[in-house]
């Protein structure tokens, strides 16, 4: 006799980048599809793509990320290479 799953909430935290997002969305997807409830904390930036993916989301850190606040924040560290990019 199997003992029924029970649905889980969860919750997302990631880096703001593709790299993350994006793979997480697809496992987020697989999950909703058994049922659970998934739900993504991030900065405004990627709302619309988390919400285009189909999942719930709650902004974080909005006083020192508000939407554009990210990109302004990651385009200097675009521009570095190497060991720069990781000292800052």
């Amino acid at each position: 006799m199997s003992v029924p799953q029970r649905a889980l909430k969860m919750g997302v935290i990631c880096s703001p980048v593709p790299g993350h997002l994006t793979p997480l969305c697809s496992l987020g997807r697989a999950l909703k599809a058994r049922g659970h409830e998934v739900i993504f904390f991030n900065v405004a930036d990627v709302k619309d793509f988390i919400e285009s993916e189909g999942h719930r989301f709650v902004q974080v850190g909005e006083s020192r990320f508000p939407k554009g606040a990210w990109q302004k924040w990651m385009e200097p560290l675009s521009k570095k290479k190497g060991l720069a990019v990781v000292m800052g």
